[in-house]
């Protein structure tokens, strides 16, 4: 890990990534829904992509690396506006100051932050709990049911077709945790090009502090290995409990993203 240096190649590596994943859910809700109009465009170097406001994703991201295309920009916000949802952009603090500037004059603030952390995949060997099995989902039914126990009923994994996006997405891995004959929580991992992204951890609350989430990790990061991924990356709120967790696993804070928002 001392080997891993967090620079521009890297950000924009991850950046990358990160929004194309996000394209993964606006397509394949396209293909599971006849006219569900969910839209992916070029903005500059980035990508916007919008899935309507019952999804929550729906932002612009990686245009802060190159000089801002404020055409395509503004077509991107006119979609924003066809759909429902405020304009959202994802800026990472080793993009272009000048782009930060023109969003700025636009009309962008500030709305809230997040951690982006990585590490090396590891080879290592899950440390599973007794008791306690963990595997892929086989069905949405299992993967809705675990997801309900895990989140409660606030989370938008709650709504079955964006369960079966999440589930069907390609390159996905969505994993539950089962104990006293349950599904009680859940991890998923996206992979893309030696990247693997976590997200969509949780644990029903009666099972939190059981190590569920810590051995869910460790079977995402296997496999990443397995697949071939050089690094992991997964995001956090600054601050909050799964920040703390996720260095504890000897994640290393690569920076803070800002979330700018147009009213």
């Amino acid at each position: 890990m001392n080997s891993l240096v967090i620079d521009l190649e890297l950000a924009q590596r991850l950046e990358q990534a990160d929004i194309l994943g996000a394209a993964d859910y606006a397509h394949t809700l396209n293909r599971l829904r006849a006219g569900a109009g969910a839209k992916v465009t070029a903005v500059g170097g980035g990508r916007a992509v919008l899935m309507g406001p019952r999804f929550p994703v729906n932002r612009i991201g990686a245009l802060e690396f190159s000089a801002l295309d404020e055409s395509a920009l503004v077509k991107a916000e006119e979609s924003c506006a066809q759909m429902g949802v405020p304009p959202s952009i994802t800026f990472c603090p080793l993009g272009r100051e000048e782009t930060l500037g023109l969003l700025r004059e636009r009309g962008y603030l500030a709305r809230r932050f997040l951690n982006f952390y990585v590490r090396e995949a590891a080879a290592l060997e899950p440390q599973i709990p007794a008791g306690v099995e963990i595997g892929e989902a086989e069905s949405l039914v299992d993967w809705l049911e675990a997801s309900r126990a895990a989140w409660g009923f606030s989370h938008p994994v709650d709504s079955p077709l964006f369960a079966q996006v999440a589930l069907q997405r390609p390159r996905a891995h969505s994993f539950i945790a089962w104990a006293d004959s349950k599904p009680v929580a859940v991890g998923a991992m996206a992979l893309r090009d030696g990247l693997a992204f976590l997200n969509g951890a949780a644990t029903a609350p009666e099972y939190q502090g059981r190590g569920l989430q810590r051995a869910l990790l460790e079977t995402r990061l296997a496999l990443a290995a397995r697949e071939g991924c050089d690094l992991a990356a997964v995001m956090a709120s600054p601050g909050s409990q799964s920040a703390r967790n996720i260095e504890r696993m000897g994640f290393r804070l690569a920076y803070t993203r800002l979330a700018l928002e147009k009213p």
